[in-house]
């Protein structure tokens, strides 16, 4: 998923001098740097140039002779522009959003040696990062340690006495140090791997949006395959009520007393599911809820179901942690699904497809993604069926599924490639008991994460590669041609990512 230049430049590698080219991306330097270069603007409109903020366009230029082209996105003057305390500058090229506290962002540069709170973010590579800092703006220029936030998260850069940003290059020995006190980087960032950058820029909040975006892909695959399978079980694991090779399939049919066997023909079913999720991932916890609404048909023929199911879901996170954000995902798709029984019904094997198109956001402090795009998906399982006790049966199952968003996040005027996939194997056993007109139905299914074994970018992502599923279920018979169902499910045992669900059904049987 990332690239070493992606994984370096917002890994805080890129605190190195600005050496911009006109539409080039930002490199996080350059944002810092910009911080410490905007009091110049002080500078012009002292000069006899004043005049040249009453144009829409502009240049300042930096002490080591390099440039920056700044120009408005609306046509208004520098000077309108810079009369507002929060703006949105064209520089060299790239969208910056810039902000104070002070009454406006001339007056707070205009007077160098006032303290106020100063925010800048632009889109590093691919990613929107905010740099915020409380001062005097002259003060950048001139101090060896300085605190910042990066995302809503506070840092303290470190240089050797004497040495300013000016002074400074990836060769340069400095400290990095969290919110906390602990120490990140003690070096130059040149010796850093990739995979140490990434896993610091994690720290501090720079992926947040990632992984808000993968916890609630988990949220999805749980969901959507989840309601589904259960549909499948209840359909097909009703013919195990009666001893093995207990006749043709109108032998199992309902008899009005009866539970034994969904009976052959056309089936319709709605479902809906609503719940709430929480956890932890990188420097965060998060909490949300999740929601989904589903209709489909299928058809039951002996040993075979085939089916399709067409729904809607929507996952919602916030972060609590300082660098608090909200996420949400949310699209309609559509899922055929079959099974089908073999060995004398002791054998149930069954799979899914999913098309998914998809929209959403993602919005940290001062930054906020559009998300568009879609998902494809796919589930797999086999379950083997043991030998009935009187109306108790119990199956072994195993499988695995597997997701992939192609997902494209817009921000400050750019377009960024935010797609992820998930992958998981699964076991576990499943069970259920026949009485009178209803049934007690359940499962206990260990999931582990198997993307990282393919893809080695996740393990920054991913600090959670397993959880067990317990789900609880009953179905009870309405009248000659109507079945409800209604299940819950939640995690056990130790995770980092934690939910509960409620699950509720109609069929109908033609």
């Amino acid at each position: 998923m990332f690239k070493k230049q992606l994984a370096t430049a917002i890994g805080l590698s890129s605190l190195i001098a600005c050496g911009s080219a006109a539409a080039e991306p930002f490199s996080l330097s350059e944002l810092v740097r910009l911080g410490g270069a905007l009091p110049k603007i002080s500078e012009i409109a002292d000069s006899a140039d004043s005049s040249d903020l009453d144009a829409s366009s502009g240049t300042i230029t930096l002490d080591d002779g390099s440039k920056l082209q700044l120009k408005t996105l609306d046509g208004r003057t520098l000077r309108q522009t810079l009369q507002d305390n929060s703006s949105t500058l064209l520089v060299n090229g790239n969208q910056v959003k810039v902000g104070t506290s002070s009454s406006s962002l001339i007056d707070a540069y205009d007077n160098s040696d006032k303290v106020a709170n100063f925010n800048l973010t632009g889109v590093v590579d691919s990613r929107p990062i905010t740099v915020e800092f409380q001062g005097s703006p002259d003060s950048l220029d001139s101090a060896s340690t300085f605190d910042a936030k990066l995302n809503g998260e506070p840092v303290t850069f470190e240089l050797p006495e004497g040495t300013t940003l000016a002074d400074f290059d990836g060769n340069t020995q400095f400290r990095l140090r969290d919110g906390s006190g602990n120490l990140l980087i003690d070096g130059d960032l040149n010796s850093l791997s990739a995979s140490e950058i990434e896993s610091i820029a994690a720290k501090l909040g720079v992926l947040n949006a990632d992984m808000a975006l993968r916890s609630a892909q988990k949220q999805f695959m749980a969901q959507s395959f989840g309601i589904i399978s259960t549909q499948i079980d209840n359909a097909m694991q009703s013919r195990f009520g009666a001893p093995r090779g207990g006749g043709a399939s109108s032998d199992l049919a309902y008899t009005g007393n009866t539970m034994r066997g969904r009976q052959d023909g056309l089936n319709a079913w709605v479902s809906s599911e609503v719940g709430d999720i929480s956890g932890e991932t990188g420097n965060t916890d998060y909490d949300g809820s999740t929601k989904a609404a589903l209709v489909g048909v299928d058809q039951k023929h002996g040993n075979l179901l085939t089916g399709i199911s067409a729904g809607y879901n929507k996952v919602e996170i916030t972060n609590k942690g300082t660098s608090s954000g909200e996420a949400d995902l949310s699209g309609n798709f559509l899922a055929p699904y079959g099974a089908i029984s073999l060995l004398d019904d002791s054998l149930v094997l069954d799979g899914i497809l999913l098309y998914q198109d998809l929209e959403g956001q993602f919005s940290s402090g001062f930054n906020a993604v559009e998300l568009d795009g879609d998902r494809f998906g796919a589930r797999l399982s086999g379950t083997y069926f043991l030998p009935a006790y009187g109306n108790f049966n119990t199956g072994l199952t195993a499988g695995g599924s597997y997701m992939k968003d192609d997902l494209d996040g817009e921000t400050l005027g750019t377009t960024q490639d935010y797609g992820i996939e998930l992958g998981e194997a699964f076991t576990g056993i499943k069970f259920s008991n026949d009485f009178g007109l209803g049934r007690i139905y359940g499962s206990v299914i260990y999931y582990e994460d198997v993307t990282s074994d393919v893809d080695d970018s996740v393990d920054t992502l991913e600090d959670d590669d397993n959880r067990t599923e317990l789900q609880i279920g009953g179905s009870h018979r309405l009248g000659q041609n109507m079945q409800f169902n209604i299940s819950a499910r939640t995690t056990v045992g130790s995770t980092n990512t934690e939910y509960t669900a409620v699950q509720a059904a109609m069929v109908y049987q033609f």
